[in-house]
């Protein structure tokens, strides 16, 4: 397999299968299925090779790091950290044609292709009041969630993959951006499939309230009843 950056045009060679890579930063998951044995698993993982095509003809050495004492937080900072986060991405990500308006709104920042961020303190105390409010803002759309997010019409269950009218999760549409429902997707989520089919078919359901409609509080106990067969040769609680 050959990685090539956004607007790569030169022709790929004989003998790899094109990965095109429409961002920068790129992370590369493999997932051998829970019927691999791990040591079958861990060995497969060790031939592994990643490197540049220059290095082809003869391969460095591959390092492996183990990450199993890590911890890698994979959810967004809410306060001035947020900025710094977005302009690491946005200096260097290729610009979508939905993204133009809010790369216009993001230079007032200092956040823009080529140049570095550096916010002063006046500006970095604001950006935490902001990060703050859009967290209050977001927690508000699911502690009041719409009801026609919800699974059923009775009941109180969400599905985690809020997708667009279009079982995407890009919700972007000819006319506009549904920027709530996007920004609402991506608060509670942080991986979502570029969109969902029938088959596979996935499904996560996300108890929003108890039978009564109340939102669960810290420190008290909560239960649900599921069929004990699910009509699915694949599924998991």
């Amino acid at each position: 397999m050959l990685f090539t950056p956004p607007g790569y045009e030169v022709t790929i060679p004989a003998g790899y299968n094109p990965g095109r890579l429409t961002e920068l930063p790129h992370r590369l998951c493999l997932s051998l299925g829970k019927s691999v044995a791990d040591a079958y698993a861990y060995a497969y993982a060790k031939k592994l090779r990643m490197y540049s095509l220059s290095e082809a003809d003869s391969p460095p050495k591959q390092r492996f790091v183990d990450p199993i004492n890590d911890r890698y937080p994979t959810l967004p900072f809410y306060d001035e950290r947020h900025f710094e986060d977005m302009a690491d991405i946005m200096s260097v990500e290729p610009v979508k044609e939905q993204d133009k308006v809010m790369m216009g709104m993001l230079q007032s920042l200092g956040i823009e292709p080529g140049k570095p961020f550096a916010p002063d303190e006046k500006t970095k105390k604001v950006m935490r009041q902001t990060a703050i409010d859009a967290w209050f803002y977001l927690q508000e759309w699911f502690d009041n969630i719409p009801k026609d997010r919800l699974y059923w019409p009775d009941r109180h269950y969400a599905s985690l993959l809020t997708t667009d009218a279009n079982l995407a999760s890009l919700f972007t549409y000819d006319d506009h951006i549904d920027l709530i429902a996007q920004a609402a997707e991506y608060f509670w989520c942080t991986y979502m499939p570029e969109e969902l089919t029938d088959s596979p078919a996935t499904q996560y359901l996300m108890a929003m309230a108890d039978k009564d409609g109340k939102s669960p509080k810290p420190g008290n106990s909560t239960s649900s009843t599921f069929r004990r067969k699910c009509p699915s040769s694949n599924s998991g609680l």
